[in-house]
């Protein structure tokens, strides 16, 4: 992650994916995190891209049957959580603001950046590999200090039982996870022990991997 610290103030800087050229105008990112501090810049930028790349694929042209409300790459750190339009706490002033952000360079204005600034775009859905990116912003601190080959032994079991759950269950989204899947996930775990060798404890470890993500995901974001 790029940041740069200019005055007092530290910025995200990154260039945007070429993935994303049909949906995202820019050509680079460029926002003040609003902090002295290069520690919390580093967090915040982290949380901040995760958020852009999330809201971006929601906004890629997708099959009529997938479709979903489009979000927006956030013209500033703020815009991402900007209240409906329609709520109380959004006064006039900041309504036209927004408006005047939605105003593409030659004036016109771009309808999916309004949609989401003025409250009309819903995010998309958290699946269970999205939850694993938003995750690792999450228990950031917890890989504070650790180095480079920590980090990755630190990663990898978490990557591995959230890649059985999606090959057992699929990539759903969060809300859709039931008590009858976690019972098909242990049922899978039990026909692996046995054709594997595995002990129980692989499995165990797993499940407590699995669990946590979904958990600290889901309280981050108040699910």
């Amino acid at each position: 992650m790029t940041i740069q610290k200019r005055g007092q103030t530290f910025y995200l800087r990154k260039r945007v994916p070429q993935r994303y050229n049909r949906v995202e105008d820019r050509d680079m990112i460029f926002l003040s995190l609003h902090t002295d501090s290069e520690s919390v810049a580093s967090i915040k930028a982290t949380k901040i891209w995760a958020d852009m790349i999330e809201a971006c694929e929601a906004k890629m042209p997708k099959p009529s049957s997938a479709w979903r409300p489009p979000a927006i790459w956030p013209r500033s750190a703020a815009s991402a959580s900007s209240p409906p339009i329609r709520s109380p706490a959004c006064p006039v002033d900041e309504i036209v603001e927004r408006v005047e952000k939605s105003l593409k360079p030659s004036g016109r204005v771009d309808r999916l950046e309004a949609e989401a600034l003025l409250g009309g775009a819903k995010p998309p859905r958290l699946t269970v590999s999205r939850a694993l990116e938003r995750y690792w912003t999450v228990a950031k601190v917890k890989t504070l200090g650790k180095t480079e080959d920590q980090i990755r032994r630190w990663e990898n079991p978490r990557k591995k039982a959230v890649a059985n759950f999606i090959e057992v269950i699929g990539d759903i989204s969060l809300d859709e996870i039931t008590t009858r899947d976690l019972f098909k996930l242990r049922e899978w775990w039990v026909e692996k022990m046995g054709d594997d060798g595995l002990s129980a404890n692989s499995a165990n470890k797993d499940f407590v991997h699995l669990t946590s993500i979904l958990r600290d995901v889901c309280r981050s974001k108040e699910i």
